[in-house]
């Protein structure tokens, strides 16, 4: 019997600044392989592989089920390429699966009517059990019924969605398929700005997140409960990635690495003795409420040399209805520990634009960003993520008709969310930018790190967007290789 084989597919975003390898994709083939199954990614950002040109790479291939990671940006590429799908492998299971139906199941059946279910948060046990299926078992809708984190459709307009489960020990599911995602074949910089060596390896030390933000959906992939990887099968991941691929730089990519002070004081202390000196950053996010000098210390001490931070707001009425759990001198008193005991650089993140934010309190924020000792900040429109507390009350006011998800991009201002008139706000988010960046200290701080051309054409490229308001596509031959 033919070994059967999935396509897992990141369809093209119409902007895209980041590309690097996929772990979601990559766990998912590496549970298929687990269980005797097969699996081949297709990253539509890194092989600049757009709707038009999908037709011709599929021609010809079978696949028993063709899966979509999809993000709200995603959305009218996805459309177009389940469309080919279904033409072109009729006997396919076609699943969807990512941030978006995980965030709103019932609306994304709604605008890709032609798949037969979605998986809903994390899809590693449920892709291995939909493998099991033939394209005419879901005929009878209770072969779907038993398989926790799966929604399909059942009548017209009405979902059903199974149990969602998360995995409860991280250390039962095997690594990602690290030779379908080689981190040789993706940028240098894979989060968009600066890394201090190539090959860079994302790593997930733990999933889920306890806190309540109304602006975030990362709890509707991971839940809210923490798990965590052994800190000892972590290090011997990024021991195996250094003598396969020759990885020079990582990234934690959780959404909550310091919440427990034991597992970062464990995680670098095996990182040093186990002699892995080499850069390593924490560019999606620490919590600054989490951490404390001795914690900083260790990290640096192992090469850690970059953190992002989420602050959000420099208003704490914003921030108490953001839920952030944070106020403004919490915030400033962190983010001076940081400086003050380490050499480590913080980038912060802000957003503009909160519904019933005033301008006012925008003003705020951008002379807080200015006085905290930060060596980069974002500024971003808040933007109403599907799952997100925002997103329900968003819906109510949009116009019934479908939305353009093409304007789910960076640094793009989506209609309906602020009360502030969109072009008033779009001059504060460049004002923001503008006020951060233009200063000597920041300017000469940035040219440090500026180790190549590509680096410089990706910085230009994201001012370019955020000063003058256009979207550019990431071309394949942009992207260098490893030699």
């Amino acid at each position: 019997m033919e070994q059967r084989k999935a396509l897992l597919i990141k369809p093209k975003d119409v902007y895209t600044y980041s590309v690097m390898p996929n772990l979601g994709l990559g766990y998912l083939a590496a549970s298929l392989r687990e269980s005797g199954l097969d699996a081949v990614i297709l990253d539509c950002n890194k092989e600049d592989i757009g709707p038009e040109d999908f037709r011709g790479y599929l021609s010809g291939k079978e696949f028993h089920l063709i899966g979509f990671q999809v993000y709200t940006s995603g959305i009218p590429s996805a459309r177009r390429m389940v469309h080919v799908a279904r033409a072109l492998n009729e006997e396919a299971i076609l699943v969807l699966g990512g941030p978006h139906p995980s965030g709103d199941v019932e609306q994304t059946f709604s605008i890709l009517p032609d798949v037969d279910c979605a998986v809903v948060g994390e899809g590693e046990e449920a892709i291995v059990e939909l493998m099991k299926l033939d394209k005419g078992d879901l005929d009878d809708k209770t072969r779907l019924a038993g398989i926790k984190n799966v929604a399909y459709p059942v009548n017209e307009g009405e979902v059903c969605i199974n149990e969602i489960a998360q995995s409860e020990d991280l250390a039962t599911l095997p690594r990602p398929a690290w030779d379908l995602i080689d981190p040789r074949t993706y940028p240098i910089s894979p989060h968009g700005t600066f890394s201090r060596g190539y090959p860079v390896a994302p790593v997930l030390t733990s999933r889920g997140c306890p806190y309540p933000c109304t602006f975030c959906a990362a709890f509707k992939v991971f839940g809210r409960k923490i798990r965590y990887r052994p800190a000892e099968d972590v290090v011997d991941e990024i021991e195996y990635l250094v003598r396969n691929y020759g990885i020079k730089e990582f990234h934690i990519e959780d959404d909550n690495f310091t919440m427990k002070k034991d597992y970062v004081m464990e995680f670098t202390s095996l990182v040093k003795r186990r002699n892995l000196r080499m850069p390593w950053a924490c560019p999606n996010g620490i919590r600054l409420d989490r951490i404390d000098a001795e914690m900083l210390e260790a990290m640096e001490d192992s090469g850690c040399y970059s953190v992002a931070v989420g602050i959000e707001s420099g208003s704490d009425d914003v921030l108490r209805r953001m839920r952030k759990k944070l106020t403004t001198d919490q915030i400033e008193e962190k983010v001076d520990l940081i400086k003050n005991s380490s050499n480590l650089n913080v980038t912060g993140f802000f957003l503009l634009g909160y519904p019933g934010e005033t301008v006012e309190e925008i003003k705020k924020t951008i002379r807080f960003s200015r006085r905290l000792k930060l060596n980069k900040a974002s500024f971003s429109p808040v933007m109403p993520l599907p799952g997100t507390e925002i997103y329900s009350d968003w819906r109510k006011k949009v116009p019934a008709e479908d939305f353009d998800w093409n304007k789910f991009l960076y640094y793009q201002i989506i209609p309906f969310v602020s009360e502030i008139d969109s072009r008033v706000l779009e001059k504060f988010v460049r004002k923001a930018v503008i006020g951060f960046y233009v200063r000597p200290r920041v300017i000469w701080g940035m040219a440090r790190e500026i180790k190549t051309l590509y680096q410089l054409k990706v910085i230009l490229k994201r001012i370019w967007t955020v000063l003058f308001n256009r979207n550019f596509w990431l071309k394949k031959r942009e992207i260098p290789r490893h030699p």
